[in-house]
């Protein structure tokens, strides 16, 4: 320090802007307060993961090891973002990990199938944030430059909807009494690789009604 401090002041009903001013605290050591409860403490690292048994040598999850420095024991919360090599989006996960204070790592499993389908080469740039859970502000922030990955090395997706679908009403009763009993809708799966599937219906009515 010292420190500036700029103060907003609203109504809280309305959240009408009523007013502002500045505060030039104290000098301040930076020393002088207790250090966040979680960093980042890089360097980090990366690696594919196929967990398919036995493997079929595709990964299914890139996984960012992250390295933290813990100054409080608890539930630590870390968010990662994936983006390709031109700043592209490609997709994000969270982790909670239970952890003493310490040098502690993180895995943040990012789905093979986003990167295979995103269809760009890496490396990929990883931005993280990291706080203590239940704190609802993050505490520390750090990116990571993966290994020059190829996209076509991740699994794609092992299943997605196929159209178009069709539905049909039923009437079990016998004798029928021209009233449906049942209306079943047969839903199109484009499946690339073998697996159990669930697929989940909900039925709306006109007025978006379920």
């Amino acid at each position: 320090g010292p420190y500036q401090v700029w103060l907003t002041l609203y109504d809280a009903l309305r959240f009408d802007f009523l007013d502002s001013d500045t505060h030039v605290t104290a000098a301040y050591r930076a020393a002088q307060f207790d250090p966040p409860p979680v960093a980042f403490a890089p360097p980090h690292s990366d690696f594919g993961l196929d967990a398919d048994v036995p493997p079929d040598g595709l990964s299914d999850w890139l996984v960012v090891r992250a390295s933290l420095t813990v100054a409080e024991a608890g539930t630590v919360f870390v968010s990662g973002s994936l983006w390709d090599s031109v700043g592209q989006y490609i997709t994000g996960t969270v982790a909670l990990a239970e952890l003493a204070p310490g040098a502690r790592t993180v895995d943040l499993r990012f789905p093979g199938h986003s990167i295979a389908d995103h269809g760009r080469d890496g490396p990929y740039t990883v931005s993280m944030n990291a706080g203590k859970f239940g704190e609802f502000n993050f505490t520390a922030y750090d990116t990571h430059l993966t290994r020059p990955y190829l996209a076509s090395q991740f699994a794609p997706v092992s299943g997605q909807f196929f159209g178009p679908h069709w539905d049909r009403a039923i009437d079990s009763d016998v004798p029928a009494d021209g009233l449906y009993d049942w209306l079943i809708v047969d839903v199109g799966v484009d499946v690339t690789l073998a697996g159990g599937f669930e697929v989940q219906i909900y039925l709306t009515g006109a007025d978006g009604g379920l």
